[in-house]
């Protein structure tokens, strides 16, 4: 679902689950997207932020009015395992263009495990159900908040209906997760799999 962001320079973020942000970000890898259960300065209620790690010129490439971000989801089987895959698509464009330029984009795959919390632990995909709003927050090399970018979020269906297909299945461990994700990587690769993904979605 393509969305236009709104920038939000001036959100703090704070510690979730975690001692300090700053500690995790400097573990995420430069190049991927990974949500992280946080709190904003704003924020009551912790929620899942999702932190990009990227070179300065990468950051500074997305258009500063309307950038858009396109965001898939859909969830895969594999044995008794559900993948819940999540794609975020940023296009890019020069530096204040108002416009995008939609054939320079890049594409991030997010694997989400409902079963990676303990019983008692707030679970993202619980919280990506409630959440109104999709937080993307920029990093770069040097570990430094860039920029943020807000967008409504229009796939917390996805995430409702993963969870009760989930529901519906035996526990699976970390090694099948692992195992599970390896082999639908091995069976489509990126392109391809924002393809299904899109059909998927436009099947419904």
């Amino acid at each position: 679902m393509e969305t236009n962001g709104k920038q939000s320079k001036n959100l703090k973020f704070l510690p979730g689950n975690f001692q300090d942000i700053s500690i995790v970000v400097e573990q995420i890898p430069l190049g991927t997207c990974v949500p992280l259960i946080s709190r904003t300065e704003e924020s009551v209620f912790p929620e899942v932020i999702w932190y990009i790690k990227e070179i300065d010129n990468f950051i500074d490439a997305i258009p500063i009015h309307h950038p858009v971000i396109n965001i898939q989801s859909a969830s895969f089987a594999h044995g008794d395992v559900v993948l819940l895959v999540v794609l975020t698509k940023i296009e890019m464009g020069r530096q204040g263009d108002i416009t995008p330029q939609p054939e320079t984009f890049t594409v991030y795959e997010t694997y989400m495990n409902y079963h990676a919390y303990r019983p008692n632990e707030t679970n993202a995909i619980d919280l990506l159900i409630e959440q109104d709003r999709l937080v993307f927050a920029f990093y770069n090399n040097q570990c430094e908040k860039k920029r943020t970018i807000v967008t409504p979020n229009r796939i917390k269906d996805y995430f409702k209906e993963t969870k009760n297909i989930i529901l519906t299945r035996p526990p699976w461990t970390m090694q099948q997760f692992d195992n599970a994700k390896l082999y639908l990587q091995h069976q489509l690769d990126l392109e391809t799999m924002w393809d299904v993904i899109e059909k998927k979605v436009n099947a419904k």
